[in-house]
């Protein structure tokens, strides 16, 4: 939640659908504290596309000037926040995958098991890694690997959980 609030105390943007998106991620992440374990779940509203490009399915995705981006773990990187779950363009709609089983890109570095932590990427924006980012990054835990199973896609499915700012095991 630390995360979110900073987002918001630093100015919610002008723009309506930013303003929107915000809201609805806001709401939805303030409600949960923990993992819900035993079903899926979006957001329940759509957010709007507002990134200026294509959103990949399994795109893990955040705020950065008051529009999506995809999330990547370096210094000045953006925090993660949700996924999507389908590809998506520019101006178009989706619901965000925020808990529960979902494909998430991978950024090709492999090494994942079942049950094992799954990472934002600090080496490919958007994308997970099995490997905790070390040096001047910000690790953030995105969830537990549903399988060791990369697949063809280049995707993994992941049992998320990005109703927190948890940013190591603990």
């Amino acid at each position: 939640m630390a995360v979110l609030s900073k987002l918001i105390m630093t100015g919610t943007p002008r723009d309506p659908v930013a303003s929107k998106n915000f809201r609805i991620i806001y709401e939805r992440l303030g409600a949960h504290d923990s993992l819900l374990e035993s079903e899926s779940e979006a957001a329940g509203e759509s957010l709007v596309n507002d990134s200026g490009g294509t959103l990949d399915f399994g795109s893990v995705v955040g705020f950065s000037g008051g529009a999506l981006a995809k999330a990547v773990a370096t210094a000045a990187g953006v925090r993660a926040l949700c996924v999507v779950p389908e590809t998506t363009a520019n101006g178009a709609s989706f619901t965000p995958a925020i808990v529960g089983a979902f494909y998430v890109a991978t950024d090709g570095g492999g090494g994942f098991t079942a049950g094992g932590a799954v990472w934002l990427s600090a080496a490919t924006a958007g994308t997970c890694t099995a490997t905790r980012p070390t040096g001047t990054g910000k690790p953030q835990l995105l969830g537990r690997a549903a399988t060791a199973t990369v697949e063809t896609d280049g995707t993994v499915k992941v049992l998320l959980n990005l109703t927190g700012t948890r940013t190591s095991l603990v």
